[in-house]
């Protein structure tokens, strides 16, 4: 069954056709189907449950661990995303192999997917050395790159930087912060109205001793 069908068969909530759809070959081709499937899961989570009991899905976890050596951080983080919303835990061998491609490799990392992968980790169970070593590095090396990476010219992306940020107890610095709110600044009352209302969201979100520096709300 090839992955549009098992969509619509799942959609149609007809439990007979439930199936693992076709393993893909190509490694670009596993994370798009596994972002297919998480799209799936959050539309439909009683009948997607099963997926995780199946063999499908164990033979489809299979070619992930042979492929993703080979994977891109963007691919490994969609993965990571979609198994950790199938309560996957953290010291699943796959789980492991994700985490540690990604650790290997945390400094190609971008500002925004160092973001995400802090939020991700921060809903995963239970604690291992590894996903609290990484809670460590990440703000670490997300301080030390703000500076030259942020895109003053994509507020969109910077919104999203924020809202990951301050969804979580991720320890950026003050100094990280303030240039976050001085990108978004920059566009000023040109951000669409679900943008403005994400970032007023954040906002309430931050430290009280950032919320008292000067130039935070100007």
């Amino acid at each position: 069954m090839q992955l549009n069908n098992y969509l619509l068969a799942v959609d149609r909530r007809d439990e007979n056709s439930l199936e693992i759809p076709e393993i893909a070959v190509e490694k670009n081709s596993i994370a798009k189907a596994f972002d297919s499937l998480f799209e799936t899961y959050t539309r439909n989570d009683l009948q997607v449950r099963n997926i995780l009991a199946s063999k499908e899905f164990e033979n489809y976890c299979k070619l992930l661990r042979k492929k993703s050596p080979q994977m891109d951080e963007n691919e490994i983080l969609t993965c990571i995303k979609v198994l950790s919303r199938l309560k996957v835990k953290t010291n699943n061998k796959l789980m492991q192999q994700l985490l540690h491609l990604l650790k290997d490799n945390i400094n190609n990392l971008s500002l925004s997917q160092l973001a995400f992968f802090n939020l991700l980790l921060s809903n995963m169970d239970p604690p291992t050395p590894l996903t609290e070593a990484l809670k460590i590095a990440i703000p670490m090396i997300f301080n030390l790159h703000i500076a030259e990476q942020i895109d003053h010219e994509n507020p969109e992306e910077v919104q999203k930087i924020f809202h990951h940020v301050t969804m979580t107890d991720m320890k950026v610095g003050t100094p990280a912060l303030m240039n976050i709110i001085s990108s978004l600044a920059l566009h000023g009352t040109t951000h669409s109205v679900d943008t403005t209302i994400s970032i007023l969201m954040s906002i309430t979100r931050l430290p009280t001793h950032v919320l008292q520096e000067p130039a935070t709300l100007k």
